[in-house]
């Protein structure tokens, strides 16, 4: 009843730090604001990707919350700040000005898309992987279709497939949807649908 609060800004009330009839005190906060239209999504990046972020540069981004969406929808938007290098987790933070238009609020999740140097990598589709507690494996068939549980190590994901980075090499066959019933040294044969077909 002694004053008005005007806000600097179109803000929304986040959250109230004092109840009606509190005593203001000097340097104590009364209400914590959010301005919708000034937002950025916070992205952990490796640090082997450092190179390829930097201040300025166009990201693709896909906010979670979006309403009124179906699927992934990658907005551009750039990079406002990069943090330095975490030594023990090996990671910066990438901070992106969000696209004006958005309907996110904070704490919303959301995704990053960044280009870099393109390199060659050997991937399998994400139904060929038998994920087991902590463990990835894929049934390989040897030489005489018989079908072997081999233990992989998985990298980056993306599109229904994913990257393997040791376990398998270019040439070996895999089962892909292997049925729950399979087991490692049962025979195997090639189904017309796959025969011929990309792993």
């Amino acid at each position: 009843s002694y004053a008005q609060l005007v806000a600097p800004f179109d803000a929304v009330v986040t959250e109230r730090a004092v109840e009606p009839g509190t005593m203001a005190t000097p340097g104590t906060p009364l209400l914590f604001l959010e301005d919708p239209a000034d937002q950025r999504l916070e992205v952990s990046v490796d640090e082997s990707r450092a190179a390829w972020t930097r201040p300025g540069q166009s990201v693709d981004v896909s906010l979670d919350a979006e309403p009124g969406t179906t699927g992934r929808v990658w907005t551009p938007a750039r990079i406002a700040e990069v943090d330095r290098v975490d030594p023990a987790s090996h990671t910066f933070t990438v901070k992106i000005d969000l696209p004006s238009g958005h309907t996110a609020r904070s704490g919303s999740v959301g995704r990053a898309r960044v280009t870099g140097a393109a390199r060659r990598a050997l991937t399998l589709s994400d139904s060929a992987l038998v994920r087991r507690g902590q463990l990835t494996f894929v049934f390989v068939v040897d030489p005489g279709n018989i079908a072997r549980l081999r233990a992989v190590s998985t990298g980056s994901a993306l599109a229904g497939r994913t990257e393997v980075l040791a376990g398998v090499v270019a040439n070996d066959a895999v089962v892909i949807n292997p049925a729950p019933s399979l087991v490692d040294g049962q025979a195997v044969r090639a189904s017309a649908a796959t025969s011929g077909g990309r792993p």
